[in-house]
């Protein structure tokens, strides 16, 4: 997409925003009202709850949501224990969510987007997870219409850097199509046992010890970290409603090394050309005369049919594949030598500077150069 087409998207989707929660404010009032009169009467003021959320590009702002929980009784009273039957039911149909309309008049949200998530599990994100931050969050999400609290949170943060790669107005159709689903017969409200699962916080191996392992599943071959952090924060969802929880282990877990986030749900197992291409471009990737016909060729396919097999077993484009795994090595580089931002983004394949740039600050969500400084505090 281009520069110009960027611009008359992100306008339009304002614009959609800005309708639509003029629209739902008005409509909505009278049901915003009798949720606000038994909110105050069933668990007293406040009526709203405000949290600090981050949202696009790393900002934070407050977020609103109608209270659903008692106030604590004693310091460090669980959030299970606090739970209400009014709170429950406006849980389960996500009425507690509609003051969030005034957060996306307000420019913070989006109606479609990964939702807003605490300070405390931004600061633990990798470079690659910090690109769900480069769009603002939503009301609703691809994560959200595919499961929820019900999956961890790894799993939900890929689906939600799936959805930003493949961000289209059918895509963003398709989600309001399956949220009015879920509305009508939710699932997936709160993690299995009634417990949302925590967020992983690093661990106690030192990341730069992970080594690299080739496992191969089925007919796909997939790249993945030998071991993985495992202390866990118990933050829960945008669910808790005190955000008592606080994530104090501050350990960045490396990059993934595969060439991508994961597929979205039901895409099938990799066959053996897909393979060849992907192990193909994993010694190819920094060739700056690295072209879609040589992988093609590589993988014993046409054009065509290579670009149409990669992106359905994949999910992602050949041309995303390709920046991931050089940006990925440019961190990488970045943080172990002293080379400068040009010959590291020379090393591993970009002849243009800026487009480098702009390609790992869209991974990332830094600058080479302020990524370089961060990692070596």
């Amino acid at each position: 997409m281009t520069m110009r087409n960027q611009v008359r998207d992100s306008t339009a989707r304002r614009a959609t925003d800005v309708l639509v929660a003029c629209v739902g404010l008005v409509v909505l009032t009278p049901v915003l009202a009798v949720v606000a009169v038994l909110v105050r009467c069933r668990l007293g003021p406040p009526v709203l709850f405000r949290q600090r959320r981050v949202g696009r590009n790393g900002r934070e702002f407050e977020i609103l949501k109608f209270r659903t929980m008692r106030t604590a009784s004693h310091p460090g009273e669980p959030d299970r224990a606090r739970q209400t039957g009014l709170g429950s039911v406006l849980r389960r149909t996500s009425l507690d969510e509609l003051p969030q309309l005034v957060n996306i008049l307000r420019a913070e949200m989006t109606l479609i987007g990964p939702r807003p998530t605490l300070p405390e599990q931004v600061r633990n994100y990798n470079p690659r997870q910090r690109g769900r931050l480069a769009v603002r969050p939503g009301l609703t999400g691809w994560a959200q219409v595919c499961g929820r609290n019900s999956l961890d949170w790894p799993r939900r943060i890929s689906l939600d850097i799936w959805y930003i790669e493949h961000r289209s107005w059918l895509l963003d159709l398709r989600i309001v199509l399956l949220t009015v689903g879920r509305l009508i017969r939710p699932c997936g409200v709160v993690g299995p046992g009634g417990i949302n699962p925590g967020f992983p916080c690093g661990g106690d191996a030192n990341p730069a010890d992970r080594s690299e392992q080739l496992t191969v599943h089925g007919n796909g071959v997939h790249e993945h970290l030998a071991t993985e952090g495992a202390g866990m924060c118990d933050v829960g969802d945008v669910r808790l409603d005190d955000g008592s929880e606080r994530c104090e282990q501050s350990s960045t877990m490396p990059p993934r090394i595969d060439g991508g986030s994961d597929p979205p749900p039901g895409v099938p197992n990799r066959p053996l050309n897909v393979t060849r291409a992907m192990r193909y471009l994993q010694e190819h990737f920094a060739d700056p005369e690295l072209s879609l016909d040589k992988v093609a060729k590589a993988a014993g396919l046409s054009r065509w049919h290579f670009c149409r097999t990669m992106r359905r077993y994949t999910g992602r484009r050949f041309v995303d594949h390709v920046n991931t795994l050089r940006v990925e090595r440019a961190a990488i580089l970045l943080t172990a030598t002293s080379a400068t931002v040009t010959d590291v983004g020379r090393q591993v394949g970009y002849r243009d500077m800026r487009h480098f740039r702009r390609m790992f600050k869209q991974w990332s969500g830094l600058s080479p150069s302020d990524y370089r400084d961060r990692r070596q505090l």
